[in-house]
């Protein structure tokens, strides 16, 4: 439908000293006005995400991660709340 899309990102990253991790994920973004989407991390996590457009310049999301290695007996499921301020637009 109109303004609708689907979009997928993979991310390497290094941050000593936990070893290499590539995070892959994709989004339903709804007619510009909501997002859902999952993501994959290696050696940690997977987890759920939602969120909505307050504006052009402003969203706010929720994300869930939930550790799928021995992560979990360090502190298990976490949860985030985002606030995206876009500038320049």
């Amino acid at each position: 439908s109109l303004n609708s899309k689907i979009s997928i990102y993979l991310l390497g990253k290094y941050v000593s000293p936990v070893p290499f991790q590539i995070d892959a994920g994709i989004r339903f973004v709804y007619k510009d006005i909501a997002w859902i989407g999952g993501f994959y991390r290696t050696l940690d996590a997977w987890g759920l995400a939602l969120g909505t457009y307050l504006s052009k310049q402003t969203a706010i999301g929720y994300s869930l991660d939930i550790p799928h290695t021995n992560m979990r007996s360090a502190g298990g499921t976490s949860h985030e709340i985002t606030l995206t301020i876009k500038f320049g637009l």
